[in-house]
C-alpha cells in the first residue's frame, strides 16, 4: 500500500496526519481486501481532523469496490 497526499492539501501536519490516518485504516481493514491487489491512495481533496469519519467511510466504500472488480 502507498499513500500520496497533494500539497495542496494543508501544510505537512495536515498531510502526514491524512497519511497516518489511510494507514490506520488500512492495517484495521486489511482483511476486507482480497489479496492479490495493490494499493495507491492517491488524496487530492482537502479533509479536516472532523472529517476523519468521512474518509473511513470513503475507504471502505472504496475496498468493497475493489473487490467487487
Amino acid at each position: 500500500m502507498a499513500v500520496s497526499v497533494s500539497r495542496k492539501i494543508g501544510k505537512a501536519v495536515e498531510r502526514n496526519y491524512i497519511k497516518r490516518r489511510m494507514r490506520d485504516l488500512y492495517s484495521q481493514n486489511r482483511g476486507k481486501l482480497k489479496e492479490g491487489h495493490d494499493l495507491w491512495i492517491l488524496m487530492k481533496k482537502n479533509f479536516s481532523k472532523p472529517d476523519s469519519n468521512e474518509i473511513e467511510k470513503i475507504f471502505i466504500e472504496t475496498l468493497l469496490k475493489i473487490n467487487d472488480k
